[in-house]
């Protein structure tokens, strides 16, 4: 993968992937709650980001339509991280991480549309960055999908 990485604020870009999709939340009936922490930045590809950012809500409103998602932006040990979580249907656990391969679906595509590529293109720009995504069921039902990626180091600026 072919990155163009810049200086990117986490926060600013999550906040603007989540107002983008504002549309497509209301359609879903799906109140989107965001926190975030400021002054997490790092040098990634601003649009392969979003994509993966995208590519996260784009679920979690469509497996979890009529439910809220929650947004976090945190950062710890030199690492920035978004969480997506929803209310939806779940993921079994055996479905973890095969959901994540190409054209892989936890779910029938006839039921929620969809190629399967969405996951693993966010997957492979987190890798392409250094970062890592994964999932988690949620208890009581719905996931969670973690995006963490490396902050800028005091060097960088040396």
């Amino acid at each position: 993968m072919l990155l163009q990485p810049e200086r990117v604020d986490l926060e600013e870009l999550v906040a603007d992937v989540v107002d983008r999709h504002s549309a497509e939340a209301q359609g879903a009936r799906c109140e989107v709650r965001l926190e975030a922490t400021s002054g997490l930045i790092g040098h990634w590809d601003r649009l392969r980001v979003e994509q993966a950012v995208s590519s996260l809500l784009n679920n979690a409103f469509k497996f979890g339509s009529g439910q809220p998602v929650e947004v976090s932006v945190t950062g710890a040990a030199g690492r920035g991280r978004v969480e997506v979580r929803d209310r939806g249907i779940g993921i079994p656990p055996e479905q973890l991480e095969r959901i994540f391969e190409r054209f892989e679906r936890a779910v029938s595509s006839r039921s929620y549309g969809g190629l399967g590529l969405g996951l693993y293109l966010a997957r492979r720009a987190a890798e392409a960055h250094g970062g890592q995504l994964w999932a988690q069921a949620r208890p009581g039902g719905g996931a969670t999908f973690t995006l963490e990626l490396p902050l800028e180091t005091a060097e960088v600026h040396a």
